[in-house]
């Protein structure tokens, strides 16, 4: 049975992955690729090769160093990645193949967890190991590849559970070094999961203490292995010190805390628990309804799991409490604790201003919403207490049936991008890097249509095919006097502003301009492409004389241009300049792809005399300039007669 669920659970998490033949890789360009790089950057450290000699000087940003503390090291979960590459697989596929590998540890560690330590039925810690491995509030974060390594904070809340429940002295030793263990990979692994982890454990330590039977046994585990805890705790702290030095170096340069506002926009509402997002097999329909529309960073509020089995949890807990069950209360109240205390509530008040500012690290939790995966542990046996209640009162079929629904409201086709286009479009800029005329480069894109992230990991997976450093960068943050996310070369005045912040940076970090190589790559973007081909305008006019001028235009991308989509020629030198008279023109007719658009228009020239910019583009009403200018056609204004 466990078996199956995993399966399952493979196919419902990563299915869009799976059935691509690995072909696909979730989620989109940006984050995904960026842990992987990670990844990748860890491995090279690992094989000691040139550039990657220091783990925290990643050859991005370049030279700034320790950009790595930017972010989530992923040291903790690399080593799984490191097996796949060893084995000879592409850094892209090795990705795929550990996000695979992580999700099947965690369906294992809850299994293990449920059915040995709560003693639940197999068919119970089945469904609840589905839920932790593979819910819906899970699988919406697959961009967020660090909350995947979650199966740490099982093992650590399996070893106190091991320590607190009796047994032999020298078991419950051993435990407390796998508790202390598995907090400290846990926290390489992702700094979220490690942190929340650490919340929950002190919520549950502050109920544990607040009743009587429970304290007594949290008292004397800790006097009877008091240097066991001493011990352990001192060398999780100097485990932890190295990552430690690095992220307090990182916030003393760059700033470690984000913004009460930053962290307020990402805090749960109460229809954020229930919300699956527009990819939800079952629940995409319910988007559309106004309580689940107007979230701020939408794609971070998906939190829900599906109505049924949100029911199904929160009776599963509550009948613990109810029956006093010390399998379930506990996690029962670390649950609703920490969704209380994360919650947003009416008139923009929430508790978790008061962790935020006295909590310990608190301040550096930006997506606090993302508590919603570590909720997940709890959750999961509160799901397996509900199927065994059904059970016992039902009968096993009607349980199967509830465990299987839930298994339904997790499924999520979540977005993908093709792995073979993405090594194209890379190797394409990495064989413009030249070594023996470069030191470091930056790639600047040429009439781009994506976002400036998408090019900028390009440029980081480049330099990793080249071996050339790359002054492009991706992280949260960025160093000081860094100011290159957006290098995209496609308004007039683009070029000369990158090549002013270019020389600002090699004058400030020592590059030579000489051996700092500045690609400027035309990159084929979307489906809305145009290339210029002629244009007949005079080199001289009167002012105020009208005449008729014709510019053509090639259709080079996938659509057809028509009236209807708002297609038209626009005036640039400078945008939408009133200097002509006109600043559209209109299509003669539809052009479909591969065809040219000839427009003729009359022009009036400026009353003023003098020597006037003439230049055009295309344009997408309300949507977006694309494609080529037309040349640059300077016209004499002479004085009226």
């Amino acid at each position: 049975m466990p078996l199956a669920f995993c399966i399952a659970g493979l196919f419902t998490g990563h299915g869009p992955m799976l059935l691509s033949g690995l072909g696909q890789i979730q989620n989109d360009l940006g984050d995904s690729r960026f842990n992987n790089y990670l990844l990748e950057h860890s491995y090279l450290w690992l094989l000691r090769r040139p550039l990657h000699l220091s783990f925290w000087d990643p050859p991005f940003f370049y030279p700034a160093h320790n950009v790595a503390a930017y972010s989530d090291s992923m040291l903790g979960s690399a080593p799984l990645y490191w097996v796949w590459r060893g084995m000879g697989f592409e850094a892209d596929t090795s990705f795929q193949l550990w996000a695979l590998l992580l999700s099947t540890l965690n369906f294992g560690a809850a299994f293990w967890l449920l059915r040995r330590k709560a003693h639940l039925s197999p068919l119970a810690s089945s469904s609840g190991a589905f839920l932790f491995a593979f819910a819906a509030s899970r699988i919406n974060q697959t961009m967020h590849h660090q909350l995947l390594p979650h199966f740490f904070s099982v093992i650590a809340v399996g070893a106190l559970w091991t320590v607190f429940e009796g047994g032999p002295a020298r078991r419950a030793r051993g435990a407390i070094w796998v508790f202390a263990g598995a907090c400290v990979l846990q926290i390489y692994a992702g700094v979220y999961l490690g942190w929340f982890l650490g919340l929950g454990l002190f919520i549950a330590g502050a109920w544990a203490l607040s009743e009587r039977d429970s304290r007594k046994v949290v008292v004397a585990a800790l006097r009877q292995f008091a240097a066991t805890w001493l011990a352990a705790a001192v060398t999780a702290a100097a485990a932890l010190g190295w990552l430690g030095w690095h992220y307090a170096k990182a916030a003393q340069e760059v700033g470690g805390a984000a913004a009460w506002s930053e962290v307020d926009s990402m805090l749960p509402r109460a229809a954020s628990w229930l919300h699956l997002g527009p990819y939800s097999w079952m629940y995409a329909w319910t988007t559309q309804l106004p309580v689940f529309q107007g979230f701020t960073m939408e794609h971070e509020q998906r939190l829900g799991v599906g109505w049924g089995t949100t029911a199904m949890v929160l009776f599963g807990l509550g009948w613990a409490l109810w029956r006093r069950d010390r399998r379930g209360s506990l996690m029962a109240l670390v649950l609703l604790s920490a969704a209380a205390l994360s919650s947003r509530y009416a008139f923009e008040v929430s508790p978790w201003k008061a962790v935020y500012l006295f909590f310990p690290g608190a301040q550096a939790i930006r997506a606090q919403c993302r508590i919603a995966v570590a909720l997940l542990l709890p959750a999961s046996l509160g799901l397996g207490l509900c199927l065994d209640w059904v059970a016992a009162r039902k009968g096993r079929l009607a349980a199967l049936a509830l465990g299987a629904w839930s298994v339904l409201e997790q499924g999520e086709t979540t977005p993908t991008y093709d792995k073979n286009k993405n090594r194209a479009a890379i190797a394409d800029l990495a064989q413009r890097v030249h070594p023996e005329s470069c030191d470091a480069f930056l790639a600047s894109p040429v009439l781009g249509q994506d976002l400036y992230w998408k090019y900028a990991l390009d440029a980081m997976w480049a330099q990793l095919e080249s071996g050339i450093p790359t002054v492009n960068g991706y992280s949260r943050t960025h160093p000081p006097g860094w100011d290159f996310d957006e290098v995209n070369i496609t308004y007039e005045g683009d070029e000369e502003s990158v090549a002013r912040r270019l020389a600002q940076w090699e004058a400030a970090s020592g590059l030579r301009p000489e051996r700092t190589c500045w690609i400027k790559r035309k990159v084929r973007d979307g489906p809305n492409q145009a290339e210029y081909a002629r244009m007949t305008v005079p080199a001289r006019m009167s002012a105020g004389a009208d005449v008729e001028v014709e510019v053509v235009m090639k259709n080079s991308g996938d659509t057809t241009w028509s009236k209807l989509g708002q297609y038209r020629l626009g005036v640039q030198a400078p945008q939408d300049t009133k200097n002509w008279s006109t600043q559209r023109a209109e299509l003669p007719n539809d052009i479909p792809a591969g065809q040219e658009a000839v427009f003729h228009f009359h022009i009036t020239a400026p009353k003023e005399p003098g020597r006037y910019a003439f230049r055009w583009r295309m344009v997408q009403e309300t949507v977006l300039w694309f494609g080529e200018y037309t040349a640059l056609k300077w016209v004499d204004v002479d004085a009226a007669q």
